[in-house]
């Protein structure tokens, strides 16, 4: 370690350096424990010696933009200060791995990439939504942790909208990753968000085809591709993309940026629509291998758990509960061999929702008991939400008040749709007990619009029955022909999905709740 990279003396005294994580021209981030807060940070540190005044000051607007930035897929800031002729960043560490070798180690490599371009997106919009474009959008930048959650890093060389010139000269002009630059960039014009769009679509062009769609010899023919020329459709370099996601990326990398996505919000809802294309892909991958040993001898121990958890969901929603089953319990008996905590919460959490499906309530709850034993606040998170579930089934609800107030903490400090719409469904089936069914509607609703818009069958078709079924009560009750109108709706709904998952007991429940309107079923 060079000298001129020793901790500051104010910084000694609280931080101890472990190792380097990674050095550029300007400067270098350790790892290091911080003994106050007595956990890991990253330490970004820059020597006014060996650097220009103009750096000194790009590294201070980084402090300045992510100390304003507050997004789970943003890495968090934590505090930046100067001692002498050294500045430093005191930042968020992210244990995991950079989005180029994420989705390599992947056992489906394109739904994980449109899964974490979602992240982006919603990291971006932040950004955005406080007048800072990123500049440097790249898949060097994006980290990913170990638990599957996307970090934007790096915004040394972005710009404020609201306080700076959008129109870039001297100095700041080719400032980024030339590869992934957007056409305005090269040609100064004024910039706006649309050239991160853009500097997105390179990146998943290139981790989607292992191939940047433009390369050149020099920097001048670099920059008139980018300017002039169409790249390959991806689609003929990788035949696995399908069409939706391929025009994904080729509407991103519009040279012209009134055609490219003129909202994070209209791209996110392609993205979602592609998942499925590429989760049939997958699940033909899954049937036709079935190999899933060898997930475990080509990644890392934690990478092999996911994947097969990730094979486990795949089966289930599917409605092979059988070939779930065996995964999660390979996963169980893996996880007991290496001691792998984490497995063993997957594996507890997979087998409580087959428990569930099965109806059988009293094992699902053991297992979900055993799945909120993690420090992973969305593992466990979402086995609170199927633990207090099971309990109303079984009507053991002493104590869940203890259960309730920990999601409503939990509900201040989260932007996950999924979860979100879980924790209002149970807050939805707790008001039902208390007979509060104003507010009881007022949260199954919001469930419903929060996971309708996840494209999640299971949770999905469990809000719609849980809908029906409200509304059939209601119907009971006022005999209002229009809340018997919107009941079947949403118990067809519902049966329409429990169908697409094989979930046969489930559609046996709906049939009988739709003959007490009269309606008997075909099949």
């Amino acid at each position: 370690m060079s000298s001129q990279y020793n901790l500051p003396e104010l910084l000694a005294k609280r931080y101890e350096l472990m190792e380097e994580l990674g050095r550029g021209r300007c400067g270098i981030v350790f790892l290091a424990y911080d003994g106050l807060q007595k956990r890991n940070v990253a330490i970004k540190l820059l020597s006014e010696i060996s650097v220009s005044p103009l750096d000194v000051k790009r590294f201070q607007r980084e402090a300045s933009f992510i100390s304003k930035l507050h997004h789970p897929n943003i890495v968090s800031f934590y505090s930046f200060g100067q001692w002498k002729n050294i500045y430093y960043i005191v930042m968020e560490y992210v244990k995991g791995h950079f989005l180029r070798d994420y989705i390599k180690i992947s056992p489906h490599p394109l739904l994980c990439l449109i899964e974490s371009a979602l992240q982006i997106c919603s990291a971006l919009e932040h950004a955005h939504s406080k007048g800072i474009i990123h500049r440097d959008i790249k898949p060097d930048n994006i980290l990913v942790s170990s638990e599957g959650v996307v970090k934007i890093l790096d915004f040394s060389i972005a710009r404020n909208l609201a306080t700076e010139s959008t129109r870039l000269t001297g100095p700041d002009s080719f400032i980024g990753t030339m590869a992934y630059m957007s056409p305005e960039q090269f040609l100064g014009e004024t910039l706006t968000p649309l050239a991160d769009l853009y500097s997105l679509g390179v990146t998943l062009y290139e981790l989607a085809t292992d191939k940047l769609p433009f390369t050149a010899q020099n920097i001048i023919t670099l920059i008139m591709q980018h300017i002039n020329i169409s790249p390959e459709p991806p689609g003929a370099i990788n035949p696995a993309i399908p069409e939706s996601f391929q025009k994904i990326i080729l509407k991103l990398v519009e040279k012209d940026p009134a055609k490219r996505y003129l909202s994070l919000s209209s791209l996110r809802e392609d993205l979602k629509k592609s998942i499925f294309d590429i989760k049939e892909k997958c699940l033909q991958e899954v049937y036709k291998e079935k190999e899933i040993k060898n997930v475990c001898r080509q990644s890392s121990k934690e990478d092999a758990i996911l994947s097969l958890y990730t094979s486990g969901n795949i089966y289930l929603e599917d409605g092979n509960i059988e070939e779930a089953l065996k995964i999660y319990k390979q996963l169980l008996s893996i996880s007991e061999e290496t001691g792998c905590g984490n497995g063993e919460i997957y594996a507890y959490t997979g087998l409580g929702r087959i428990h569930v499906m099965n109806n059988e309530f009293e094992p699902a709850m053991r297992c979900f008991l055993k799945g909120i034993e993690t420090e992973n606040i969305f593992i466990r998170t979402e086995n609170m939400c199927y633990l207090t579930e099971t309990i109303i089934k079984l009507n053991k609800i002493d104590n869940l008040k203890e259960y309730i107030d920990e999601l409503k903490l939990v509900l201040t400090g989260i932007c996950n749709k999924f979860l979100m719409g879980k924790i209002y469904m149970v807050f939805g089936k707790y008001e039902l007990i208390n007979l509060e069914r104003k507010k009881a509607e007022d949260y199954l609703k919001k469930s419903k619009n929060l996971l309708e818009d996840t494209k999640n069958y299971w949770e999905t078709g469990e809000i719609f029955h849980e809908l029906g079924k409200f509304y059939m009560e209601d119907f009971f009750i006022s005999r209002e022909i229009k809340i018997r109108i919107k009941s079947i709706k949403f118990l067809e709904k519902a049966k329409f999905l429990y169908t697409c998952m094989n979930m046969k007991n489930k559609v046996e429940e709906i049939n009988e709740e739709l003959k007490t309107f009269g309606i008997i079923s075909s099949e």
